[in-house]
């Protein structure tokens, strides 16, 4: 039982190494490619109408000023997720894939000014987009957030920042 809840969900067991596991969740690939076997199953699942199937948002189009919150860090930004129940979509930080910056406060008190220049580029950036688009979304290895590739007005942010490919 607790397999299909894993299979259902989209979580995977931490103790079983895959791979492929960046591909597993990749939704843009070919579906020959074989790395759709999460999929397939949800849909297998949802076919024979097994309880606790559900679909879930493979991409989220977030509103500037609605559904954007306040910027944390240089890396991460907290969002309202649309459509998701208010008690886990909502205030939910989410972390840019490719992305690496100092939090703040930064360990370091030397590294504060170069935290705050990075926190006040990305505020800037999220500020002046009109159209958010979260992919690929993951959750956080060790707290509760989201990883995400983050799409300003179409234009993948990590690229935009840090010139490297998406």
């Amino acid at each position: 039982m607790a397999t299909w809840v894993l299979l259902l969900t989209g979580c995977r067991n931490s103790s079983q190494p895959s791979s492929s596991y960046s591909q597993a969740y990749d939704f843009d690939q070919a579906p020959e490619s074989g790395t759709h076997k999460i999929n397939a199953d949800l849909e297998k699942a949802l076919r024979l109408r097994l309880p606790g199937a559900r679909r879930f948002s493979q991409r989220f189009q977030l509103i500037n000023g609605r559904d954007v919150g306040r910027v944390v860090d240089g890396k991460t930004f907290v969002v309202n997720l649309p459509g998701v129940h208010p008690l886990f979509g909502e205030n939910v930080p989410v972390r840019v894939r490719g992305l690496h910056a100092l939090d703040l406060p930064p360990a370091r008190t030397e590294d504060l000014p170069s935290a705050i220049t990075q926190w006040d580029q990305l505020r800037k950036l999220i500020e002046n987009a009109q159209k958010i688009e979260l992919r690929r979304l993951e959750r956080g290895k060790d707290k509760f957030y989201l990883l995400a590739d983050v799409y300003l007005d179409g234009e993948f942010l990590s690229q935009n920042l840090c010139g490297g490919p998406p």
